[in-house]
């Protein structure tokens, strides 16, 4: 195989987890907004679950940031 149907491969797969890591991230992202109704008494909010959704949300943000990042190297690697 030559190296650029290689890094053509990588691309790919980084789009795919790109494209996954945002449906995870936009799904934490409703499921927080859910959680945190403003009309909710505020003894009501599931805190403990807010708390672990915010966090699974930033390390979600990280891996996009670093896929992200990652695509636009490859891209620019390819000439694109």
């Amino acid at each position: 195989m030559s190296e650029h149907l290689q890094i053509k491969g990588h691309l790919v797969e980084q789009e795919m987890r790109s494209g996954e890591l945002k449906l995870k991230i936009m799904g934490l992202r409703n499921a927080l907004r859910m959680n945190l109704d403003p009309f909710s008494p505020i003894s009501d909010l599931p805190s403990d679950l807010i708390a672990q959704q915010a966090l699974e949300l930033a390390q979600l943000h990280i891996q996009y940031k670093e896929c992200s990042d990652t695509i636009a190297a490859i891209k620019k690697a390819l000439g694109q």
